[in-house]
């Protein structure tokens, strides 16, 4: 379990009394684990959140699988239902674009989707990247999460070669061990 450090939790207690005086603070942790807050001006209809999360049964796949996804879409904003757009795009570790779609999706208070993705066949095994956009009224909200392709699994296990492999042994020492004669007669 994690440990909030003094900083932190001066962070949480400044923002709780934003918030509680009606004063709405976007907070942001970058990948250096620096804390910013951003004191949102006006808490408009256009206020959305997005999060995609990859089941740890798909983080690993094989190269021509289905990449399942669950996205979670939260309005923050309007009471009411609105079309958003979303634009997924699927990148390898150098940023190369390996697959894009896009789609539109209505949203009233909350959306939670899933959805798969056909990947190429031909993909190499490797890191990769699903980024998600949700755009609405000229703002976005972003999320990505990670997956890795890797080497494809035989279908048969490696037990059934050795037993196979011991059969035909078993089978050659059998018949090498005992003579049959074979007459031809004419």
């Amino acid at each position: 379990m994690d440990v909030i450090d003094k900083r932190t939790k001066k962070v949480i207690f400044i923002i709780s009394i934003l918030l509680i005086l009606g004063i709405f603070v976007g907070v942001f942790q970058d990948k250096f684990g620096e804390i910013t807050a951003k004191v949102i001006d006006q808490f408009d209809d256009s206020l959305f959140d997005v999060s995609v999360d990859i089941p740890s049964s798909y983080k690993e796949i094989e190269n021509g699988q289905r990449l399942l996804t669950s996205l979670k879409l939260i309005n923050l904003g309007a009471d009411k239902r609105v079309d958003v757009f979303l634009d997924y795009t699927i990148k390898d570790s150098e940023g190369k674009t390996i697959l894009t779609q896009a789609e539109t999706v209505a949203v009233e208070t909350q959306a939670n989707l899933v959805r798969y993705f056909s990947l190429p066949n031909n993909l190499n095994v490797g890191d990769y990247e699903l980024f998600v956009k949700l755009s609405y009224q000229n703002k976005e909200a972003l999320a990505k999460s990670s997956f890795e392709v890797v080497q494809e699994k035989s279908v048969i296990p490696s037990y059934v070669y050795w037993i196979f492999g011991a059969f035909l042994l078993t089978l050659f020492i059998i018949f090498s061990t005992h003579h049959v004669k074979i007459i031809i007669t004419k």
